[in-house]
């Protein structure tokens, strides 16, 4: 941990140092790495020194009151991060990794693996993470500025949760809630990481993508935050089940277990597993099962060599019509199709 201390005394990801760089048109060094502009667009890249770790994070103004943070890095020595984004509405999508966060007014938890966190903070407030040595890390976080959401958004209050609601006229925090990422809107978060496009047309399609994410995922907070298990407390024994149960979910893709399976092998009752999930990851057991089914099924569709058939039944479908029948009703094209687009769509990240 000497480590993570020595390269945290450097990471305080405050909101306001972050704005201050946006002038700044001249590259710099950093402790752990250095800052290089973005050339005709309002932002920067940091690239990691290859001894901290390999790859680099992004922070990009799309316009007044939003702001998008994209994360793809493999830590090569433990890294002590604090974050504090005081006023805003964030919107944290990880698409690979997950980290255990700590900080005050009950935001510890963690950054969740295939889930979207959301929470508002107040000034002053914050919360740290470890990334630890080895770890990739690949998620986009949007920020969103309480006193400019709606003219940002062009929402209005009739269109958004009670919570958010309240965060805006400033009576209320947004509570902390991980919410599993749809098919949809996991495809939306890999759009915003991967985007190949250049220049104006880069930062265009970034601004529409990231709206688009952010309705998607405050219909999500609303279904969420109406369910019984807002009013649900787990004990830390009940929660590390849980999220054993996750991780069993997510290795036996190919056969996955029933919800019976799954609580016997965890220890719990089968409606104690289904609000721990609905607390944990916004949804049911079955939901976040297909949920995890698609977002594989669009790894391997985009990423890989492999058949339509050899996906089909490593994700569980003895069928192929079945998997492409349930991949088209998730992202609204048939595999092949997915496949071509990634294909021919822009690859690389723009250097310009």
């Amino acid at each position: 941990m000497e480590e993570a201390v020595i390269v945290g005394a450097h990471a305080h990801r405050d909101f306001d140092s972050l704005l201050s760089v946006l002038a700044s048109k001249s590259a710099e060094r950093l402790p752990d790495g250095w800052r290089e502009p973005i050339l005709d667009d309002a932002g920067y890249r940091c690239i990691y020194d290859k001894r901290f770790a390999t790859g680099e994070w992004e922070f990009r103004q799309l316009q007044d009151g939003l702001w998008l943070i994209t994360v793809d890095m493999v830590a090569q020595r433990s890294l002590f991060r604090r974050h504090s984004f005081g006023r805003k509405l964030v919107l944290t999508a990880v698409l690979n990794g997950g980290v255990e966060i700590s900080g005050s007014q009950g935001l510890d938890g963690e950054l969740s693996n295939g889930c979207c966190t959301v929470y508002g903070m107040d000034h002053g407030e914050g919360f740290e993470t470890v990334y630890e040595r080895g770890q990739s890390l690949r998620w986009v976080s949007i920020i969103i500025d309480r006193d400019l959401l709606f003219e940002a958004t062009g929402l209005g209050p009739r269109d958004v949760p009670d919570a958010i609601n309240q965060f805006v006229s400033g009576t209320a925090r947004v509570p902390y809630r991980n919410i599993m990422l749809s098919p949809n809107a996991y495809y939306v978060a890999t759009q915003l990481l991967e985007c190949g496009m250049q220049a104006g047309y880069r930062r265009a399609y970034l601004s529409a993508k990231a709206l688009e994410f952010v309705y998607l995922m405050l219909q999500e907070f609303g279904a969420a935050s109406s369910c019984d298990a807002d009013r649900m407390t787990l004990s830390p024994k009940e929660r590390a089940k849980v999220k054993r149960a996750m991780r069993y979910l997510k290795a036996s893709l190919d056969e996955p277990p029933n919800i019976a399976e799954l609580a016997y092998a965890v220890d719990m009752t089968r409606q104690k597993l289904q609000l721990g999930f609905r607390h944990l990851y916004g949804d049911t057991v079955g939901s976040v099962r297909d949920k995890l089914r698609a977002e594989h099924a669009l790894e391997l569709v985009k990423n890989s060599n492999k058949s339509m058939i050899e996906i089909a039944l490593e994700i569980g479908y003895g069928h192929p019509p079945s998997f492409t029948r349930a991949f088209k009703a998730a992202f609204g094209v048939s595999p092949i199709q997915m496949r071509r687009m990634a294909q021919f769509a822009p690859k690389g990240t723009d250097r310009s």
